[in-house]
Formats: C-alpha cells, sequence, structure tokens
C-alpha cells in the first residue's frame, strides 16, 4: 500500500537587490572646456529598490583643485555638477590640462555604479583683465599728456607776463651795477640823455645806470627774443601735443580698439611728442606739482574725445 501525506506550500515574491544605475546627461564620455566656461551635468540616479536605497553619490577627481561643493543635490535621486575653472586653472605656459572624474552611486548594501568622464580645460586669455590693463595704459597715457599740458599752460602764461613786462615797461626801473674796473677821481656827473635812456649818474669808480625793463631785460635777464622764441616753442608744442592728444583719445576710446596691436605703439608716439627739447625742457621746474587733480572731467576738459567709461 501506498502512503500519502498532504501539506501545503506558500510562495511569497522575494524582491532581489539590484544596484543602482547612473544616468547622465550629457551621455558623452569626453569633454572640451577653455578656462572660465561653465561645466554643468545633470545626473538622474536610478535605484530598482526605490530612491530610499540610495546611500550615496560623490566623485573621484584626477585633480585636486576641483572641490566638493561642485557637486549639487537636487532631489534624492538627482544631482547636478556646476564647475567653473578660473583662469589659474591651467598654468602657463600649458594650454591644456586633462584629467579624469568618476562619479559613483553606492546602495545601502554597498552595490554601486559609476561613469567616468574625460576632462579637458584650454588655457583661455581673461579678457576683463586684458581689457582693464590695456585702459590703465589708456588713461595713465592721458593724464601724462594732461599733465604737461597744464605745466605747458603755466609757463606760457608766465612767460606772457614777462614779454608784456619788458615790452610796455612800467614806472618802476631796474638797477643794474657795471664796475669799471680801477677808475678813481671821478666826481658825481649828471647827464641828461634822451627819454629812452633817462639818466646816467657816475660815481667813483662806479658807475650806476638807471634804465627801462625792456633794456633792464637785454642787459641783466634774457633778451626779449629769447622770451619769443621760448614762448613760441611752447605753443607749438601745446598745440602739437593737443592735436596728438585729441587723435590718441578718440582712436582708442574704445576697448575693442585698444585691443588693436598699433596700440602700444601709439602710445610710444604720444609719449615721444611729450618730450621737450633745448631751454624750456631744462628750464621746466622737475617739481613742479599740478594742482589740479586727474580727475576723468579734467582729462576730458582737455582732450575732448577721452572716453573713461570703458
Amino acid at each position: 500500500a501506498k502512503a500519502r501525506t498532504k501539506g501545503h506550500f506558500k510562495i511569497e515574491i522575494t524582491r532581489q537587490d539590484l544596484p543602482p544605475s547612473i544616468l547622465m546627461i550629457p551621455a558623452q564620455t569626453k569633454f572640451q572646456f577653455k578656462e572660465d566656461a561653465t561645466v554643468n551635468l545633470k545626473f538622474q540616479l536610478v535605484d530598482p529598490n526605490g530612491d530610499n536605497d540610495i546611500a550615496s553619490f560623490s566623485f573621484i577627481a584626477g585633480n585636486t583643485k576641483i572641490p566638493a561643493g561642485t557637486l549639487v543635490k537636487n532631489t534624492p535621486s538627482q544631482y547636478e555638477f556646476i564647475w567653473k575653472p578660473g583662469y589659474d586653472f591651467v598654468k602657463d605656459p600649458l594650454d591644456s590640462l586633462s584629467f579624469n572624474m568618476t562619479f559613483y552611486v553606492l546602495d545601502k548594501s554597498n552595490k554601486r555604479d559609476e561613469r567616468t568622464v574625460s576632462f579637458t580645460i584650454v588655457n583661455a586669455v581673461n579678457e576683463d583683465e586684458k581689457d582693464q590693463k590695456l585702459y590703465t595704459e589708456y588713461r595713465s597715457t592721458m593724464v601724462r599728456g594732461w599733465d604737461l599740458m597744464e605745466q605747458l599752460k603755466a609757463a606760457e602764461k608766465d612767460l606772457k607776463k614777462k614779454y608784456n613786462r619788458a615790452r610796455k615797461g612800467k614806472k618802476g626801473r631796474s638797477i643794474t651795477n657795471a664796475s669799471l674796473g680801477a677808475v678813481t677821481g671821478i666826481a658825481p656827473v649828471v647827464v641828461e640823455l634822451p627819454e629812452t635812456t633817462k639818466k646816467i649818474s657816475v660815481v667813483g669808480g662806479t658807475v650806476v645806470m638807471t634804465i627801462g625793463t625792456l633794456e633792464a631785460t637785454e642787459v641783466i635777464g634774457r633778451s626779449t627774443k629769447d622770451i619769443i622764441e621760448r614762448l613760441n616753442y611752447i605753443m607749438e608744442k601745446r598745440n602739437e601735443l593737443q592735436t596728438k592728444g585729441d587723435t590718441f583719445a578718440r582712436k582708442y576710446a574704445l576697448k575693442s580698439s585698444r585691443r588693436r596691436p598699433e596700440f602700444i605703439k601709439d602710445i610710444d608716439d604720444f609719449v615721444a611728442v611729450m618730450n621737450l627739447k633745448g631751454v624750456v625742457a631744462l628750464e621746466l621746474d622737475a617739481n613742479w606739482q599740478n594742482k589740479a587733480k586727474a580727475t576723468n572731467d579734467n582729462i576730458a576738459k582737455t582732450f575732448k574725445d577721452f572716453n573713461p567709461g570703458e
């Protein structure tokens, strides 16, 4: 005889612990960016056992300059990698710098998934910094021209005063002593001369002459001819400086124009115009201080096309 045994089986559904996975957008594995460009990668984490099973998401970078804060958590399963390499990331003289980054996700049972991407960061010129340096060159050149213009104005004004005094004369008289050497026994004598010469008094061995300012200038100072020559030179130099300064200010008023190769050459040409020569160069006070400040408004009053805005 056969024996039978009856029983009941209960079959329950079991959950398999599958590893998480990473979906990256964009999905490419190689990236190239210039310095100061923004890198933005989006990550979607998928765990078959639910978002609650995701333990962590992070990265390992082949470059120590990548801060941990570049990985931003939006939701338990959504992340963004946002990074902006600065202009000092690639050191000169290197043209570029390459490295790998591995992004990985772990679940609570330490099962993992990862994505490795390669980055190449290209050395780039900091245009803002370069433009600021070029503007500094532009403005400092204009300040130098403005300062010299102010000094030449002051010198011109002073020479005109001296010339007018010499030309018109004045009531007071300039006196000069001219030694006659070893002359003795001369009695005081007053001689009436034409009005242009006035009087000559002879006392002892010394002649004391009282003459007009015009004549005195010829004897004890510079001649009127010398004053006129210096005055003409200063006026010519001022006109030349004004023309060159206006042209330079207008030509390089915009930052785009200052990026041209000829900008530095034109600075040298403008500076060469500022070089003075002869007596004027020797006699201008090296310690002269401009009473006015080199403000943008003051520079623009002299060189009307100066642009302080760029």
